[in-house]
Order: C-alpha cells, then sequence, then structure tokens
C-alpha cells in the first residue's frame, strides 16, 4: 500500500486528501500520519484484519477504564475487503535508552496494572467470544 492508496481509502470515510505520511515499521499494519492530526492504520493479511476488528470493539471501552489515551477510532472503513480505523493522533514518542529510569519503570508497571484491571467477562462480551473460561480452554 503506497500513500495514493491510502487517501483514496481516507476519502471514503470523508477524510478530506491531506499530506499523508507513511510511518515506517511495522510489519502487521501499513501505517499513515494523515496530516500531523490522525493515524491510519490498514491491516497488511487477514489474520491481522481479525485482529482489527477486535481492536476497533475493545478499544473505547478500554479508553474508559485507564488513565492514560488509548487510540479511539473515529472512522472506520474497509480496503481491499479488510477493516481499518482512523484515530487521533496521540501526542509522544518512542521509548529510548536514555529514559532508563525507576520512575519510569513505575509508571509502565502501573499502565499495565490498569490494562489487566479491564474486567475479562466485558472484553468476552464486547468481541463476542463468549464466555472467558470456555475461551480459555480452547486455547
Amino acid at each position: 500500500m503506497d500513500s495514493q492508496d491510502a487517501v483514496s481509502a481516507l476519502s471514503s470515510v470523508g477524510i478530506t486528501p491531506v499530506p499523508v505520511e507513511p510511518i515506517l515499521g511495522g510489519w502487521a499494519y501499513w501505517t499513515f500520519d494523515v496530516g500531523s492530526r490522525f493515524i491510519a492504520r490498514f491491516p497488511r493479511n487477514d489474520e491481522i484484519a481479525e485482529a482489527a476488528v477486535r481492536e476497533i470493539a475493545i478499544l473505547p471501552a478500554l479508553s474508559n477504564e485507564v488513565s492514560y489515551l488509548v487510540p479511539i477510532p473515529s472512522r472506520i472503513g474497509v480496503w481491499l475487503d479488510r477493516p481499518f480505523m482512523v484515530y487521533s493522533r496521540i501526542p509522544g514518542r518512542g521509548l529510548t535508552q536514555a529514559d532508563d529510569s525507576r520512575e519510569l519503570l513505575f509508571a509502565l508497571r502501573d499502565m499495565l496494572a490498569q490494562l489487566h484491571r479491564f474486567p475479562v467477562e466485558r472484553a468476552s462480551e464486547l468481541l463476542g467470544c463468549g464466555s472467558p473460561q470456555r475461551v480459555w480452554r480452547t486455547y
């Protein structure tokens, strides 16, 4: 997928063509910066498309349960029979070795703890996968 394909797909969900720049490095999604305001993610294969459906279902609810920003799909479309999502860009940057600190480790610990407090039953309901006990035995 290239920027022109992304512009075409984005126009199908009402996003006027603006600068669309690829964000390189992902293996699961083609990812684009859309006008420095949005992120657009397009699954690279059918397996990742299934994961995208799950993300689209759970992210809005998850965002209400944690104290940090979570991508919330604001536009959802279909490209090559696979769902894609667009969400507001979350400010920040990648971690580097220079960020190594005790405070950061505690902050990450707290973020993960919040994530793991999300009710399993609610996740199962949102994902439509049945009871957590049944799903656990299946895998």
